[in-house]
């Protein structure tokens, strides 16, 4: 990886915005400078001094649209190669999102507050999607007056996970590999490997299958991934 400041990545065009944040601000890629996705960075509420120690990577091959809004501490994001993602980023209290190759989202928010996401490989995420990483603003517990969530949460989806238009997946989800969830769900549970998940709340119709991006087949890569989660399925 090559490290970029972010008067770089402005002067060569493949970052906007930028006020508020430091210079210590890094935009990291593999690959040409020019070949980053399109970035846009907004501070994210009032800006009592630059935001400094972002660090933004990129694999070569990343391509799509990054709509990025941080405040009020530092922000990590990684994306792998291949990835061809539209995303509305908030990123708010320590919030680390890491997407995996060959991932499609066509359009999603992310909130990501006092948490982590992580997106696995060969993931297809369809349009006006929400993940929401946590409340965003205090539960108090009237008998006591103290917060009741104040633990930092995480999102997991495993690799080849498709997510229909319109759904939300909530806090502390995690999705296990070759999953769908249907357009509309909300998904407030945990789901293993290979289930069809629909509703709200959502839950599981179907277990021990899966998807392809083809109507019409799955490809060779796709047959080696269904015939490795039938062999990690597998009893011993």
């Amino acid at each position: 990886m090559t490290d970029y400041t972010l008067a770089h990545c402005l002067t060569a065009g493949v970052v906007t915005g930028g006020d508020g944040f430091a210079e210590d601000t890094i935009i990291a890629t593999d690959g040409e400078i020019t070949d980053l996705p399109k970035i846009n960075l907004v501070r994210h509420g009032a800006v009592s001094g630059p935001l400094s120690g972002c660090q933004f990577s990129f694999a070569a091959g990343a391509r799509g649209a990054y709509n990025i809004q941080v405040g009020p501490v530092a922000a990590r994001i990684t994306v792998g190669a291949k990835t061809r993602c539209a995303v509305d980023l908030r990123l708010w209290r320590d919030p680390v999102l890491t997407i995996g190759a060959r991932t499609t989202i066509n359009q999603a928010r992310f909130i990501i507050d006092n948490a982590e996401v992580e997106i696995g490989e060969d993931c297809l995420f369809s349009d006006q999607i929400t993940v929401q990483s946590s409340e965003q603003h205090g539960l108090i517990d009237l008998k006591t007056l103290q917060l009741t969530n104040t633990e930092a949460r995480k999102i997991t989806l495993g690799e080849h996970v498709w997510v229909g238009r319109h759904a939300m997946i909530m806090p502390g989800v995690t999705l296990g590999a070759g999953c769908v969830v249907g357009a509309g769900a909300i998904v407030t549970d945990s789901f293993g490997p290979c289930c069809y998940v629909v509703g709200v709340p959502a839950r599981s119709v179907r277990e021990g299958a899966s998807w392809t991006r083809l109507p019409t087949g799955a490809s060779e890569a796709e047959l080696a991934s269904f015939q490795r989660m039938n062999a990690e399925g597998s009893p011993d």
